[in-house]
C-alpha cells in the first residue's frame, strides 16, 4: 500500500515496538530536590529522580524542575502532603509535555515516556511518601499505599536489580507468562481436536457437552523475592544497597547486545525526617589537565 505521494505504507502494532537507544548522554542530572520548607524545622523536603525523556523543547529535564522549584519559591507556595506536591508538579510537567508532543509530532505517548519517582515527607504527613508519576499517562500512584509502608521503588533500565531483587524482571515474566498463555492454548486445541475426532470415530450422533473454561491463575512470581528487611534496615546498610544495586545494573549493561544505557557515576541522595535533602559524597569540580609539562 502507498499513500496519496506513492510512499510506502507499512502496518504495525505499536505494543510490539521496541526503542532502541542510538545517542547516550553521560553526566545527565536524574537526581534533584523538588521543593524544600526550611523554615529551621524543615517541615518538608521533597526530591525526585526520573527516566525516560532527558530534554523537552531542548531543555533538559532536571532543568525544567529547578525552574519548577525557584516558581514555588517566588510564589511562597507551601505544601502540607506530599500527594499535593506530586499532583501539582504532575500537572505542570504534563502542560510542558504536551507543548512539546504536539511540537515533536509524536504519535503515540510511548515514544515520548516520562516518569519521576517523587519521594520525602511534609508537615502533615505521617509516615515517609513515595509516588510513582508517569507524565505520558498523566498518573500518580502512591508506591508505598499498603502495610508495613515499607521497600522499594525504582524505574528506568532494571532489568539485573530486578532480578536480584523481585527474582524475575518484567521482561521475562512478561515473556514467561504469554509463554504459558500459548501452551495452554495448543492444549486445548490438541485436546478439542482428539475429542472430536473420537467421538466421530464413535459414530455418536448427539451430544451435549458444557465446558468450563477457567482463567489459569499466574506463576508464583512473589515467591521469588529476596527476603530484606526493609523497615529496620540501618541507613547506612540501605545507601550500600542502592550503591551494589545501581552499580550491578550499570556494569551488567556492559556486555549486553546494543549501546548501554546505564553508566557512569553512580549518585545517592538521603531524605530523612526533618533534615533537608542531601546528595552523597558529590565531588567538586577540578582543573586537571594543565598542560603536558612535568615540572613542578
Amino acid at each position: 500500500m502507498r499513500d496519496a505521494e506513492g510512499n510506502l505504507l507499512v502496518s504495525y502494532r505499536q505494543d510490539q515496538l521496541a526503542y532502541t537507544a542510538t545517542t547516550v548522554m553521560g553526566g545527565v542530572r536524574k537526581m534533584f530536590i523538588l521543593f524544600e520548607d526550611v523554615n529551621g524545622h524543615c517541615d518538608c523536603s521533597v526530591a525526585a529522580v526520573t527516566s525516560g525523556l532527558a530534554t523537552m523543547d531542548g531543555i533538559t529535564i532536571a532543568e525544567h524542575a529547578n525552574r519548577y522549584r525557584l516558581q514555588l519559591d517566588r510564589d511562597k507556595v507551601v505544601f502540607s502532603e506530599v500527594v499535593s506536591l506530586a499532583n501539582h508538579f504532575l500537572a505542570h510537567m504534563r502542560g510542558l509535555w504536551e507543548a512539546d508532543y504536539v511540537r515533536q509530532g509524536f504519535s503515540h505517548p510511548s515514544q515520548a515516556a516520562l516518569r519521576f519517582m517523587v519521594a520525602g515527607y511534609c508537615r502533615d504527613d505521617a509516615r515517609f511518601k513515595v509516588f510513582r508519576v508517569s507524565v505520558e499517562e498523566n498518573i500518580c500512584i502512591d508506591q508505598l499505599s499498603e502495610e508495613p509502608y515499607t521497600g522499594a521503588a525504582w524505574d528506568g533500565q532494571s532489568n539485573f536489580a530486578a532480578r536480584l531483587i523481585m527474582g524475575v524482571d518484567p521482561g521475562l515474566q512478561d515473556q514467561v507468562s504469554r509463554g504459558i498463555v500459548e501452551a495452554l492454548k495448543a492444549q486445548r486445541d490438541s485436546l478439542l481436536d482428539s475429542f472430536t475426532k473420537a467421538i466421530v470415530a464413535a459414530g455418536i450422533q448427539d451430544l451435549e457437552l458444557d465446558l468450563d473454561e477457567s482463567v489459569p491463575a499466574a506463576p508464583p512470581w512473589s515467591s521469588a523475592i529476596a527476603p530484606i528487611d526493609w523497615g529496620n534496615m540501618p541507613i547506612q546498610t540501605a545507601i550500600e544497597l542502592v550503591s551494589a544495586l545501581v552499580n550491578t545494573e550499570s556494569g551488567m549493561q556492559k556486555f549486553v547486545q546494543g549501546i548501554p544505557v546505564v553508566g557512569g557515576r553512580t549518585r545517592i541522595g538521603l531524605l530523612r525526617r526533618n533534615v533537608p535533602f542531601a546528595m552523597l559524597n558529590e565531588p567538586a569540580l577540578s582543573h586537571i589537565h594543565t598542560g603536558y609539562l612535568t615540572d613542578a
